[in-house]
């Protein structure tokens, strides 16, 4: 029977495979979400009273637009949060560091779930 020789360096091809698929899934997480984020904030009741207030269709009073406030609030800081995480993520991609993917990845989950959290629990 042949032994195994301890002192070759053997390739695994799930060490190459692991780092695309988290580096990918990572990505398209905190992409996703950033896109969005930014998409609601810009489609959001807010923005479209905002505009309405030029032509003195809607009222001045700040009791109009408290509801409003809070959850454009939230995709503001969400948005701005993802983005910076892609950001920070395509340049742990471009530097191959596979560590520091795996805690963005763990971090843009964490977030993830803390806003689905906040928006059906307190905004509603």
């Amino acid at each position: 029977m042949k032994e195994y020789d301890y002192s070759r360096q053997y390739n695994r091809t799930n060490e190459k495979w692991g780092g695309k698929v988290i580096s990918i899934i990572t990505l398209l997480l905190t992409g996703y979400m950033a896109v969005t984020h930014f998409y609601e904030l810009i489609s959001s009741n807010l923005v479209k009273s905002m505009e309405n207030i030029r032509s003195g269709n809607e009222p001045l009073s700040m009791t109009y637009y408290e509801p409003q406030i809070e959850p454009a609030t939230l995709n503001l800081i969400c948005g701005i949060l993802f983005s910076i995480l892609f950001l920070v993520s395509l340049y742990a991609v471009a530097r191959k560091q596979i560590q520091l993917l795996y805690i963005f990845l763990t971090v843009g989950i964490l977030i993830c779930i803390v806003y689905f959290l906040f928006s059906q629990t307190i905004l509603y």
